[in-house]
This record gives structure tokens, sequence and C-alpha cells, in this order.
């Protein structure tokens, strides 16, 4: 993790009811970034 990240995410997979729903992501948080996640 670099210094200045406070959130690394290296191939995050979801799966709801054996349904995968997110496949594969890749996120850095940066100290003073802001961050929305939206979905249905």
């Amino acid at each position: 993790m670099a210094a200045s990240n406070l959130v690394e995410l290296r191939d995050l997979r979801v799966a709801f009811d054996g349904a995968e729903v997110l496949h594969g992501i890749d996120l850095d948080v940066k100290r003073g970034e802001a961050l929305g996640l939206v979905g249905e």
C-alpha cells in the first residue's frame, strides 16, 4: 500500500445469491479524496 493511500482494494469480487455482481475491481482512495458509490 502506498503511503498516501487510505484504502487499497485489488481484484474485489462480490456475489449475491450466486450471481457475481462485481468482477475484479481495483480501487485506491487517497488521503483527502471523497468517494461515492451508487448502484441499484
